[in-house]
């Protein structure tokens, strides 16, 4: 005579709501229960499948940066700055860059983390299909990558310049 929901409880047993609309009541019953195991089960299932959609949401954010990045690219090569400085727009592009760079970072700790959650399933005696990973190219270039600071291939005088442009300023760490 209402709607109902089905979820898991924090105990990690399965529980149905009902609303009877006649009566104004809402109707919790518990279906099953289970076992520490299965909860711990369950949990994890359901930590790797959320992890697994934060990686989507990653790869869709790093394709924005990724034009974001082109844009800046191309406005520079067009000369029409507007009201913007050379300096202001190239600083945009390696600040976009840098966090374009830090998202890859958290997607490779994400990927580690859900293949660590596997191994513990895996250990709770589960059947897991792994998740495969294709290995980014450019992580064995990756300390040249974060050294050529302005990203004009290859690591020189303008890098340093750069890099002492901002030696011993202080900032926040994230």
């Amino acid at each position: 005579s209402g709607i109902g929901g089905l979820a898991f409880g924090p105990d990690g047993a399965m529980y149905v709501a009902e609303y009877d609309a006649d009566n104004e009541l809402v109707i919790i019953s518990r279906i099953s229960l289970a076992t520490p195991r299965e909860v711990a089960i369950n949990r994890i299932k359901h930590a790797i499948d959320e992890k697994v959609e934060a990686l989507e949401r990653i790869d869709v954010a790093l394709e924005e940066e990724w034009a974001a990045y082109q844009a800046l690219e191309e406005l520079l090569e067009s000369g029409d700055y507007g009201d913007l400085s050379r300096w202001d727009i190239v600083k945009a592009k390696l600040k976009v860059r840098f966090a374009i760079w830090r998202q890859k970072l958290c997607k490779a700790g994400l990927q580690k983390s859900i293949s660590k959650l596997e191994d513990s399933l895996i250990l709770l005696g589960c059947e897991v299909q792994p998740q495969s990973w294709p290995e980014p190219q450019e992580q064995a270039d990756m300390a040249l990558i974060r050294a050529d600071i302005n990203e004009d291939g290859g690591v020189d005088f303008l890098d340093f310049a750069i890099l002492m442009e901002h030696w011993l300023k202080s900032y926040e760490a994230e």
